[in-house]
């Protein structure tokens, strides 16, 4: 029996079984045990988990600008598919993902490419006649931008373009006799001399909610320099009669340019901006004249009606001349004198009873037009 056994178990050496032992009771060595008793004993301590979480943190705060920029990109930024079009400049331009600022500045740099400055009309000296004022055009970044931010996914957005009108057109170089015909006038006052009925004169105009227009001479405004800045204040307008009541049939085109420039300059000094209408002393009036002030962007005044106000007939004579020589747009002259303005208040309620609105030579000037003024109706 004994060495029945020994065959069986073969030798045990001390301290453990043999490799090719089978008996009961030992266990046999696995080498996948020992392996994993190795990475048992070589995972990182605390210390190494730090690290890796700074580096991922250092990682992350490096790709943050970029990602924060893709979320602002995809909450703020134009819908995927849009465009801006211009069939006639050729313009195509994706805006995907752009933001509000960045379409901004493409577009400013845009109309600073493709803007279009007005040409104005102007004399020809060699073939005398007047070359025709050309219109311009430009961006209209607003209207543009709006459209944009309208704007659904996959959709084209048109440039929108504003026209910009010349500052002297043809109808500069003939004087203004009589605006367009409709049921609307303007009182129009040459100022050269004194100041006492003024005050008077705007009290009967306030009076009826009337705006008119003062053509002021400037060596007159040297000497009363608050009624410029006062009668604008007022809401009538201002503009030129000459810096000196001069005759200006006389003059040469540099003497002329001289005295619109001189007092254009002084009632700027004043604190008036002054309308681009310049009413000749004594009504004197020829083809130099109006080409040289329409040159400088001023249009040549004169009138409709003139009531002769300066001699100082009664206040009845100097109504009854205007209702009698009324037609539609005119230009009514007068002059702050006593009979004028004790005839003013009959002159606007008489006109207001036949429907006439009554507002500055500018106003008059654009009636209309599309962009009809509004004035002062009768109540």
């Amino acid at each position: 029996m004994p060495r029945l056994l020994r065959g069986v178990a073969g030798p045990v050496k001390a301290g453990g079984a043999s490799s090719g032992d089978t008996g009961i009771g030992v266990r046999p060595t696995r080498p996948y045990l020992a392996r994993l008793s190795w990475v048992t004993v070589r995972l990182p301590g605390p210390w190494l988990w730090l690290l890796a979480v700074l580096a991922f943190l250092l990682a992350l705060a490096a790709a943050w600008p970029h990602l924060s920029e893709r979320w602002e990109r995809w909450r703020h930024g134009m819908p995927p598919g849009v465009h801006l079009v211009d069939a006639e400049q050729g313009i195509r331009l994706g805006l995907a993902g752009y933001l509000s600022a960045e379409v901004q500045a493409q577009l400013q740099d845009l109309a600073v490419r493709l803007n279009k400055a007005p040409v104005n009309a102007r004399w020809d000296p060699v073939r005398e006649q007047v070359i025709p004022e050309q219109p311009g055009r430009e961006v209209d970044v607003e209207a543009t931008m709006q459209a944009i931010r309208n704007a659904r996914r996959g959709s084209d957005v048109q440039l929108v373009w504003k026209p910009v009108p010349p500052r002297v057109t043809r109808s500069f170089f003939e004087p203004v006799r009589q605006g367009p015909p409709g049921p609307w006038a303007a009182l129009m006052f040459n100022v050269a001399w004194g100041e006492e009925h003024l005050p008077a004169l705007l009290k009967a105009l306030a009076g009826f909610n009337v705006q008119a227009t003062f053509f002021l001479d400037g060596q007159w405004a040297q000497k009363f320099p608050e009624w410029g800045r006062k009668l604008q204040e007022s809401g009538h307008e201002v503009a030129s009669h000459g810096f000196r009541h001069d005759h200006v049939e006389k003059m040469d085109p540099g003497s002329l340019a001289s005295l619109i420039a001189e007092n254009e300059r002084l009632l700027r000094r004043q604190g008036v901006q002054p309308a681009p209408l310049f009413a000749p002393p004594y009504g004197e009036v020829n083809g130099q004249i109006v080409r040289t002030a329409a040159e400088m962007g001023y249009r040549t005044i004169l009138w409709t009606v003139d009531t002769v106000d300066w001699k100082r007939p009664p206040a009845a004579v100097i109504a009854d001349r205007v209702f009698r020589r009324y037609v539609p747009g005119s230009l009514i002259l007068m002059h702050p004198t006593e009979p004028t303005v004790q005839a003013l208040p009959i002159i606007i309620q008489g006109l207001h009873q036949k429907g006439v609105r009554l507002m500055t030579v500018s106003q008059l000037l654009e009636a209309g037009s599309p962009r009809e003024p509004s004035s002062a109706h009768p109540d």
